[in-house]
């Protein structure tokens, strides 16, 4: 799970960062503290599973949340975006929905139940790409089991690193669906630098040697050299 938070309340973002660092099924948190820096990086936006917005953020020029989470939205339309608010007026909630914002928590909250709400709606994110309710991501015989961040070869668990287990869950939310190297390595490290780019290659291989015992290492075939796709057989 890659988070994304935008807000420019330095002290709450390093408590949000801090709170979500400790989670098994987290790859990473980034915060962007300013507008400007969001548009920076604007290219990154879909390596992102949940993004979370100040609604008071850079009041002082003319660009704000609305303005974000209708460029997130014309980049990625399933991303759960929350949106974080000192404002309860009902008009606010109803701003906010209109844009398409996934949900609105009103501050000050409790770290406990921003919690909540974000495992919730990574929960509801994933399931929504595999078609699946329970607690199970299924694919043939391979399973990926939510709760406990362990994959497994019908009831046999695969032992495998964090960053396989990440590109694994890659593959599995997305079966049969052409990826591209420069997405995988935004996903696995939210940057496209050449080096990580080159290490992606690495990374598959040994993902690959993991799942040979299993004989399902086929399943993760290379395209033309950029491209890799999880197939069936």
């Amino acid at each position: 799970m890659n988070i994304l938070i935008i807000d420019d309340d330095v002290m709450l973002t390093s408590n949000l960062k801090r709170l979500f660092e400790k989670k098994i099924l987290l790859n990473s948190v980034t915060v962007y503290n300013s507008y400007r820096e969001f548009l920076k990086n604007l290219h990154l936006i879909d390596s992102f599973d949940i993004i979370l917005v100040d609604i008071l953020l850079e009041r002082d020029i003319d660009k704000n949340w609305i303005d974000i989470i209708k460029i997130i939205r014309k980049n990625t339309e399933k991303v759960p975006i929350v949106v974080m608010s000192s404002f309860s007026d009902i008009k606010w909630l109803n701003f906010a929905f209109d844009e398409w914002a996934s949900d609105y928590i009103i501050k000050p909250f409790r770290l406990k139940e921003i919690e909540v709400r974000i495992m919730r709606w990574f929960n509801i994110f994933l399931h929504s790409l595999c078609f699946s309710s329970s607690d199970k991501l299924s694919y043939h015989d391979l399973y990926y089991c939510i709760s406990k961040n362990e994959f497994y070869f019908n009831e046999a668990k695969i032992i495998l690193t964090k960053k396989s287990k990440q590109l694994l869950l890659i593959f599995i939310s997305s079966p049969e669906k052409l990826l591209k190297e420069a997405f995988l390595v935004k996903k696995l490290w939210n940057d496209i630098d050449e080096f990580k780019d080159r290490n992606i290659r690495i990374l598959v291989l040994r993902l690959k040697k993991s799942l040979k015992q299993y004989w399902v290492d086929f399943r993760i075939e290379n395209i033309r050299w950029e491209w890799y796709i999880f197939k069936k057989d």
